[in-house]
């Protein structure tokens, strides 16, 4: 869709000034258009393999089988179509054998005496010219019906019906005023019979009225428990018909009580509808002017669900929307639903293998219900689409599935816009209140589910099966909406824009307050989880992202700002968090209401861990509000499990009113956070350098080469004190900290952590005492001992080899205080005196020698 995507991407195709490109396309669509049809239905006929064309023209020939349906459907008997079937035939002849003449001259020369052939037609309200060669020449059949300069084009891929053309009873007026629930029916059975094809509705200026009844299958039960027809929709899709549209309305007419939708699938008749697109139609619910409303007055029940969808398909594959708008359903704009298991006269619906859905640059606005809602299915992109207005009880987008066994894998929602400032949830979403109350009219609030994924039955047992995963949600722009995941694996949500500030939003029901919201309950064994590159500035009562339950999260790069409750909450989760932008969240409290609780308004709030460690690594916090303003608490408030054991490392805050790090249980590493500007290194367990250099900016540490791991942590001391610090090795464990009277101490433990002793210590006075004797002397070059003998107060060393004895040695020398008495004076070796006469050296234990100091 190059030509309208980059129209709407520029905004140079609102040039009527309304604020809404689709409506302008449907206003002025014929100049482009031919163009767009071009590359959407060439696209779709090269996109299908070989063996998928095989399988198509397979059930196409099972058709055959739903003809007389197909009739009754139009409303006319098969015996009065004797020459539109005459003509069906032949059309379907020409284009199985996939021949289209440029002229009348090729094809005569062509084709056997009495054949048929198919020109090209001669004007825009003409797709092909139907010939028969008599007697030589070509004597025109038919026309098939095209409009608006799109008919040359699809006519090379496909048939087409135009809701116009005078055969189908009469043609489709699109006046506004005349039912064209005939002119539709006939065009619609028609393209069935003739084997599948397009259902041109050209444009008008006036919408197309389908006032006949809904078909009902079934009923429902409302809340008061009494029953309703159960009215599916007005039009029938078909196998094979697919249609189409250069921007014409096509609108429900009022009046209807508990009303159903314009196209339904009967998905109770085992039919599987495939290759079916939409293109460039306006579908109008009109539930302003329907008469019974959605829900009974005076009731206050939120629960009970409408099912007047636009679209709706039970069983399909290869399904696409394009450049089409849906409003004022009481229902979903469309409903792809599957009824995997379901049973239907003792026959059990088989699931769908590969679904394929595609929703391109659509709108989506004033539904009671669901944008999208999707069930069972494979491979589905929404891109490029607008949701807006009133409505939306469950989500914009929802993908769902109703039973333990059903599937839902790989969506991918990306480049839409979710635009709530403009409309209100229903007053329906306030059950404490009567549905037509004013009380519930107070209550309403611009905000809604942008995405609502949900398993209501959860897994069999607790424990994920990987059924429903791989649920992507990427670069969408929101205003006053919320992403919610429910029992999905491998959710990503990328780079998206939330902004949540419009409304204050306390009290609001329903619809919940955390931004994004990825969240298992109790099931076991669900990975994945990436929430990467996100802004989210969200003032709603909750948080900005919550994620429950999961294994191996990756939550980088977003941004949150002002969340009242916190920006993170993390509950029995892990993975990684690291480089995020926490700005303004939290709401200031009292005293009374911290003690209450203590992760209250704290920026990042861990609750538990997985099967696997947790990470908090390297996030900014900051509060820039000023005095009573200040709302940011701590910045990570954590009660961790003592295993597996989590790390919180190297965040900083500014401005906060508490901790970095407030853990309640002190069972996580926690190192380099830090507050202000403050660059102290601070650690309450864990430092490691495995293998390099270990340096300090400021300090007394390194660069110093470690021979093994280096770590610090907590440990009792040998000798029973507080908690201190200790280095741990691969050959050497030894332990800092502070003894009772605040005396610095470095002691050394065993490989087995038995107490060897402390080497030494500081006392509170700053001296340095060694605490070494004869059995651990300090060792000078690896040659010389030296210890303290305490028998005598004096130092003794000893060479080559370690004392086997406290007075082993030789006394180290040191000056008497008198000269001895005699040569037999007591003592030791190395002692000396000198006097003005005399120098006393004693030569062995008490045995001294003494020479005469002479002057020079």
């Amino acid at each position: 869709m190059p030509i309208f995507r980059e129209e709407i991407n520029t905004g140079t195709f609102d040039d009527d000034g309304t604020g809404d490109p689709l409506r302008t396309f449907a206003a002025k669509s014929n100049r482009n258009f031919k163009q767009l049809f071009e590359t959407h239905v060439t696209a779709e006929a090269e996109g299908f393999t070989a063996a998928e064309y095989a399988r198509n023209q397979g059930d196409r020939a099972g058709i055959q089988g739903t003809r007389a349906q197909a009739a009754a459907d139009a409303g006319v008997a098969i015996a009065g179509w004797r020459d539109q079937a005459q003509t069906a035939a032949v059309t379907a002849q020409v284009f199985v054998n996939g021949v289209l003449y440029a002229n009348t001259a090729s094809g005569v020369a062509a084709t056997a005496a009495n054949g048929y052939f198919a020109v090209v037609g001669d004007n825009i309200s003409t797709a092909s010219i139907i010939y028969q060669k008599v007697n030589g020449v070509a004597v025109e059949v038919t026309r098939v019906p095209g409009g608006y300069a799109v008919a040359a084009a699809l006519s090379r891929t496909s048939k087409i019906f135009n809701v116009a053309d005078a055969q189908y009873a009469g043609g489709a007026k699109g006046d506004g005023v005349t039912n064209d629930s005939a002119a539709f029916k006939m065009a619609n059975a028609m393209c069935a019979l003739n084997g599948g094809g397009t259902v041109f509705v050209p444009f008008t200026g006036n919408p197309y009225i389908l006032a006949d009844d809904e078909f009902v299958f079934g009923s429902f039960t409302l809340a008061d428990n009494s029953t309703v027809p159960f009215k599916r929709g007005i039009i029938k899709t078909l196998p094979g018909v697919s249609w189409a549209s250069d921007g014409a309305e096509v609108k429900m007419s009022g009046g209807r009580a508990y009303p159903g939708g314009i196209f339904y699938h009967p998905w109770w008749e085992l039919t599987v509808l495939r290759d079916i697109s939409f293109f460039g139609l306006v579908l109008n619910g009109n539930m302003p002017a329907q008469n019974k409303a959605i829900y009974p007055a005076n009731t206050n029940d939120g629960r009970i669900w409408q099912h007047g969808h636009g679209v709706t398909f039970g069983q399909w594959e290869r399904v696409s929307f394009q450049s089409c708008e849906f409003f004022g359903f009481v229902g979903n704009g469309i409903s792809m639903f599957d009824n995997y298991g379901a049973k239907v006269n003792n026959n059990i619906l088989a699931p769908v293998v590969s679904n394929t859905l595609m929703v391109d640059t659509c709108s989506f606005h004033d539904l009671f219900g669901i944008g999208v809602g999707i069930g069972v299915s494979r491979n589905c992109e929404i891109k490029y689409c607008r949701f807006y207005g009133d409505g939306f009880w469950v989500g914009a987008i929802t993908p769902e599935v109703l039973t333990p066994d059903g599937l839902l894998i790989d969506h991918w929602y990306h480049h839409n816009t979710f635009d709530f400032r403009g409309g209100r949830l229903p007053p329906e979403s306030y059950p404490q209140f009567a549905s037509n109350s004013q009380q519930a009219e107070d209550a309403r609030k611009h905000l809604r589910r942008a995405v609502c994924g949900i398993v209501y039955t959860g897994y069999p047992n607790n424990q994920y099966n990987e059924s429903l995963r791989g649920l992507v949600f990427e670069s969408n722009l929101i205003y006053q909406g919320i992403f919610q995941s429910y029992n999905y694996g491998y959710v990503e949500v990328l780079n998206n824009k939330f902004y949540n500030y419009y409304e204050d939003m306390n009290g609001t029901y329903i619809s919940g307050t955390d931004c994004i919201v990825i969240s298992l309950g109790d099931t076991k064994g669900v990975r994945g989880g990436r929430v990467v590159g996100n802004t989210v500035e969200s003032d709603l009562v909750g948080y900005g992202l919550f994620l429950h339950g999961s294994e191996d999260i990756f939550v980088a790069d977003n941004t949150v700002k002002f969340c009242r409750k916190g920006a993170l909450r993390l509950e029995v989760t892990s993975g990684i968090v690291t480089n995020n932008r926490l700005i303004n969240v939290g709401v200031p409290v009292t005293a009374a209401q911290l003690q209450a609780d203590p992760a209250t308004s704290s920026a990042i709030q861990i609750f538990g861990c997985g099967d696997t460690p947790l990470d908090i690594i390297e996030n900014t916090c900051a509060d820039k509000r000023t005095g009573a303003n200040k709302g940011t608490q701590h910045m990570v408030h954590a009660n961790l499990p003592s295993s597996p054991r989590c790390s919180i490392i190297g965040n900083q805050a500014q401005g906060i009113l508490g901790k970095v790090v407030n853990d309640t249980g002190n069972a996580g590493f926690h190192y380099g956070n830090a507050q202000d500007g403050d660059r102290t290194f601070r650690t309450n367990i864990g430092m490691a350098a495995p293998l390099g250099s270990f340096d300090a900016l400021v300090g007394n540490i390194g660069p110093h080469r470690l021979t093994g791991d280096l770590q610090l942590g907590d440990q009792v001391n040998g000798n029973g004190n507080a908690l201190t610090q200790y280095f741990v090795g691969k050959k050497f464990r030894y332990q800092m900290g502070a003894l009772a009277d605040g005396s610095f101490t470095f002691q050394s433990f065993g490989a087995d952590g038995s107490y060897q002793g402390a080497p030494f210590y500081v006392g509170p006075t700053g001296r340095l005492n060694y605490t070494q004797d004869w059995t651990r002397p300090i060792i000078y070059g690896d040659r010389l001992r030296l210890w303290a003998d305490y028998s005598t107060g004096n130092l003794r060393v000893k060479f080559n080899a370690d004392p086997t004895a406290q007075d082993d040695g030789d006394l180290l020398g040191r000056v008497v205080n008198a000269a001895p008495a005699s040569a037999t004076a007591a003592g030791t070796r190395g002692q000396s005196f000198a006097d003005e006469n005399w120098l006393y050296v004693c030569i062995d234990t008490n045995k001294w020698r003494r020479t005469q100091v002479v002057a020079w």
